[in-house]
């Protein structure tokens, strides 16, 4: 359970692949949506690349209707924890 955009949302997790230290994959489902969730470590010149992967079917109309705001909403906040993350690996502080 978690709470966004004033919505408080469930979601059922189950974890598919997990291989550490490179690759987690989430199945996430509830009434409204189906998603896979995808995050990877990949070695690249030395340095490593972190990426995520988010595939979400929408099921019910009111979902598909809020969808595009949806995304939008869940990328943004995605490059901000990413960009958060970053900080704290480079040994700078998160803010």
């Amino acid at each position: 359970m978690f709470e966004d955009l004033g919505q408080r949302i469930e979601l059922e997790a189950e974890v598919v692949a997990y291989e550490p230290p490179q690759l987690l994959r989430v199945k996430l489902s509830s009434r409204a949506i189906e998603a896979t969730s995808e995050q990877r470590l990949d070695a690249v010149d030395g340095r490593t690349r972190v990426s995520a992967v988010i595939d979400t079917k929408y099921k019910s109309f009111t979902a598909r209707l809020a969808s595009g705001i949806v995304t939008q909403h869940a990328q943004k906040q995605l490059e901000a924890d990413f960009a958060s993350l970053k900080k704290l690996v480079e040994g700078g502080a998160a803010g």
